[in-house]
C-alpha cells in the first residue's frame, strides 16, 4: 500500500472529537438559553420562593397606589399634614388666653393706684393697657371660635364649650362696660364714677379668671380641679 494510501486510511479511522456536555461546560461557557436564570435555586423550594418575591412585589405596588401623592393625601413633602390658616390659629386659642388675663391683671394694678390711691401719672398708662386689653380679647374669642369648630361634637364637649364661650362673652361685657364708663368721663374718675368703673374691672378680672378655669376643663379634665 502507498503511503497515500496509508494516510487517508489513518484520517478515516481516526475517532471524533468529543463535544463537552453541558454539564461539562462552565456557566460562563454556555449559550445563554442554557445558562440558569440569576437568583434562581435549583432545590425543591425554588417554586415558593418565587412566589413571596411576587407577593412582596405587588404588595409595594399596592402601598404606592393606594397612598396616592403628597397632596391627594393632604400631607407635607414630610408627612406631615398640611393645616390651613383657619386651623392654626384655632390651635393658637390656648395661648392667646393668657394675654386678656394678664393684661386685664395688670390694668387693675394701675387703676387702683391712678383712681384708688390718686396717682394722677397712672391714668394715661391706663389707656394703652386698656387697649392692649382689648385687643386681646378679640383675638382669643375669635380664635376660640375657629378651635370649637375643631373639637369633636359629643354632649360633654359641647356643653364645656357653651359654657366656657358664654363666660368669655360675659367677661368682655363687662369690661367694655367699665371702659365706657372711663371714656365718657374722659378718663377722669371721681367719686362715684371712680368707684363703679373699679367695681367693673374687679367683676371683670374674677370672670376672666373663672372663664379660663372653664376653659382648662376642656384641655385637663372636669375632675382636675375640685370646683
Amino acid at each position: 500500500m502507498t503511503p497515500l494510501a496509508l494516510l487517508v486510511a489513518s484520517l478515516v479511522a481516526a475517532p471524533a472529537p468529543a463535544t463537552p456536555s453541558a454539564a461539562a461546560t462552565p456557566a460562563a461557557m454556555r449559550p445563554a438559553a442554557m445558562r440558569p436564570a440569576v437568583g434562581s435555586s435549583m432545590g425543591p423550594g425554588s417554586a415558593k420562593d418565587d412566589d413571596v418575591e411576587d407577593v412582596e412585589e405587588v404588595t409595594e405596588v399596592k402601598t404606592v397606589t393606594q397612598g396616592g401623592s403628597p397632596a391627594q393625601a393632604g400631607h407635607g413633602s414630610k408627612g406631615k399634614p398640611s393645616l390651613g390658616i383657619k386651623v392654626i390659629f384655632g390651635r393658637l386659642h390656648a395661648a392667646l388666653v393668657h394675654f386678656p388675663i394678664a393684661w386685664l391683671l395688670l390694668l387693675l394694678a394701675l387703676d387702683f393706684m391712678a383712681f384708688g390711691l390718686g396717682r394722677e401719672a397712672w391714668r394715661q398708662v391706663g389707656l394703652y393697657v386698656a387697649l392692649a386689653t382689648a385687643l386681646s380679647f378679640a383675638a382669643a374669642i375669635t380664635a376660640g371660635y375657629l378651635r370649637a369648630d375643631q373639637l369633636p361634637k359629643t354632649s360633654d364637649t359641647t356643653s364645656l364649650v357653651t359654657a366656657h364661650r358664654n363666660l368669655a362673652w360675659v367677661t368682655a361685657g363687662i369690661f367694655a362696660a367699665a371702659q365706657a364708663v372711663r371714656l365718657l368721663r374722659r378718663n377722669r374718675l371721681a367719686g362715684l364714677w371712680r368707684w363703679a368703673y373699679l367695681g367693673l374691672m374687679v367683676a371683670a378680672t374674677a370672670a376672666v379668671l373663672w372663664t379660663g378655669h372653664r376653659g382648662g376643663r376642656l384641655v385637663y379634665g372636669t375632675d382636675f380641679l375640685p370646683w
